[in-house]
């Protein structure tokens, strides 16, 4: 009966080893299988996060479409009056350069008026933008060139005998602008620019007058050009306020 009881009792701690011992071999794998789909669901979601990280990741082809290259709009300011422009943005040297052309010409000829006359301005030149956007703050060197030209087909040349002629004027400047400026970005654009326009700047015009009757007969008078703030035998502010679009 001992020896029964006793074999009985081995039977069940060998069995209860051997239970115990599969337990612990099933509770490890299911740790390592649990452990494994947790470093799968993690290695997932990292994978899911670098896709849509290169997805949103601006690329340069994308960056390149942001750039709004083309510029046209109008500035107001000295000495340019009123002057329309385009400017391009460069696609290449990491988008910081931009040439630029500024034009006007203004006639004056009314019916019924002796005096007739015309004002232009040219610049050409190129921007460099501090940024790779085509936008902010710029510094900018161009060729400006600005004239006047007027006629009065019936001056007096004469009170006593009533003389009258012919008289023409001619103003004209060249310089070489240099600017510091700054646009907004967006569809609509508005920019400001200071700078100083460096060249020989005319003290005085000449006016040539030559008589109606006989051509032969002409006068001549130098007129000073009187003092204006802003402008010195050096040349001439630059200041204008400018709008437009980019596309």
């Amino acid at each position: 009966m001992k020896n029964y009881l006793f074999i009985t009792l081995t039977i069940f701690v060998v069995q209860f080893s051997f239970s115990q011992e599969k337990t612990e071999v099933i509770t490890a794998a299911v740790t390592e299988t649990i452990s494994s789909d947790v470093n799968e669901t993690v290695s997932n979601e990292n994978l899911e996060d670098a896709i849509l990280e290169s997805n949103t990741q601006e690329t340069p082809s994308n960056y390149l479409k942001k750039v709004k290259r083309f510029s046209i709009g109008v500035k107001i300011g000295v000495p340019n009056i009123v002057t329309g422009g385009i400017e391009y943005n460069l696609p290449f040297l990491n988008n910081h350069f931009a040439p630029y052309i500024d034009f006007t010409k203004i006639n004056y000829n009314q019916a019924g008026e002796s005096f007739s006359g015309s004002l232009s301005y040219s610049e050409f030149g190129l921007n460099y933008y501090f940024n790779q956007k085509a936008k902010g703050f710029y510094l900018g060197a161009g060729i400006s060139n600005f004239s006047i030209k007027g006629v009065d087909s019936a001056i007096k040349l004469d009170e006593a005998s009533g003389r009258t002629g012919t008289a023409d004027t001619n103003f004209e400047f060249s310089g070489t602008a240099l600017k510091l400026g700054v646009k907004t970005g967006g569809t609509f654009y508005v920019r400001f620019e200071v700078g100083y326009s460096f060249g020989s700047f005319p003290t005085e015009i000449t006016i040539t007058a030559v008589d109606n009757s006989d051509p032969s007969l002409t006068e001549v008078e130098v007129v000073e050009i009187p003092g204006v703030p802003g402008i010195s035998d050096s040349g001439i502010v630059v200041a204008n306020l400018g709008f437009g679009f980019s596309f």
